[in-house]
């Protein structure tokens, strides 16, 4: 099927299948992307989901099971429960938090967190009774991006209005925050184990020991702004997206920039499947995949 996405956005893979989500802004709609190498559709587009419960969609997460997408909707402030596969709707949508964009999901899938980055609010939805309660703290500054410890006791809000990380202990609902010491703190990633969170900043990625809450040191970009990240399966590429054409990618073990590429259109989001290869959305209609040539950055 030839690939005709419309404002695209975000970009998430299936857990236990090899299936890319993308989601496309003003088309309203969501396209299914096959993602298996040694498929004959080979990053071919599979199907795209009907536009009836999108309003705007921008962020999406996929359950750890693979059955289900939670995606938020700009236009309307909700969120969407649909089949993975057929794109049907469960349950009626979910009212959030206003300046809605980002979801991120705990590893059992119990509960979802939407960042309200116009109401500064945090949205926990429980997946299971699909209730929702509310977490406002002083902190949260025009929130957005949000991830979620492997065992999920603590969750990372990015503010794009300030400098820090807020973060929610998730046993009480207390927040705490870890001041990157940049403004404008847009995209966030987390290494595997926890260990390390990465904040893209206006002064470029923040590496912090998220055991410790202190930032360990800045991986240096050019004089642009940072808007998406992701990790490599094995924890040693960090990939980074800005909205100035440019795609680049750092190594973790020594924080520092390997190599920073132009000639994108807009890249908005980044995602990397398991097999490693990158998938950045360029807004409004294109997918570039970067096919890897060894494990990590070197």
């Amino acid at each position: 099927q030839a690939a005709t996405f419309s404002g695209i956005a975000s970009i998430a893979f299936n857990p236990v299948a090899p299936i890319a989500y993308v989601v496309n802004s003003t088309g309203n709609t969501v396209s299914l992307i096959d993602a298996d190498p040694a498929s004959p559709s080979y990053n071919s587009v599979l199907s795209t989901t009907g536009t009836a419960p999108f309003n705007a969609p921008w962020g999406l997460a996929v359950t750890p099971n693979g059955l289900q997408l939670y995606v938020v909707n700009g236009g309307n402030d909700t969120v969407v429960v649909v089949d993975a596969i057929t794109g049907s709707q469960s349950g009626a949508a979910i009212p959030v938090g206003a300046g809605a964009r980002f979801v991120a999901l705990n590893r059992a899938g119990s509960r979802a967190y939407v960042p309200g980055g116009t109401a500064n609010t945090v949205t926990v939805i429980d997946t299971a009774a699909g209730t929702t309660s509310t977490i406002a703290d002083a902190s949260f500054n025009a929130p957005r991006s949000v991830v979620v410890s492997p065992d999920g006791s603590l969750v990372y809000v990015g503010n794009s209005g300030s400098t820090t990380v807020s973060v929610i202990n998730t046993t009480d609902n207390s927040v705490f925050t870890i001041d990157t010491g940049s403004s404008g703190v847009n995209g966030l990633a987390l290494s595997a184990d926890g260990g390390r969170l990465y904040a893209a900043t206006s002064a470029g990625v923040a590496v912090i020991d998220a055991f410790n809450q202190t930032v360990v040191t800045t991986i240096a970009v050019p004089p642009v702004t940072i808007e998406a990240l992701a990790l490599s399966p094995d924890g040693q590429a960090l990939w980074m997206t800005s909205l100035s054409g440019l795609v680049g990618v750092a190594s973790t073990a020594t924080n520092e920039l390997v190599l920073m590429d132009s000639g994108l259109n807009l890249p908005v989001g980044i995602a990397v499947a398991p097999n490693g290869s990158i998938y950045v959305t360029n807004f409004p209609g294109v997918v570039t995949v970067i096919e890897p040539l060894t494990s990590g950055a070197h």
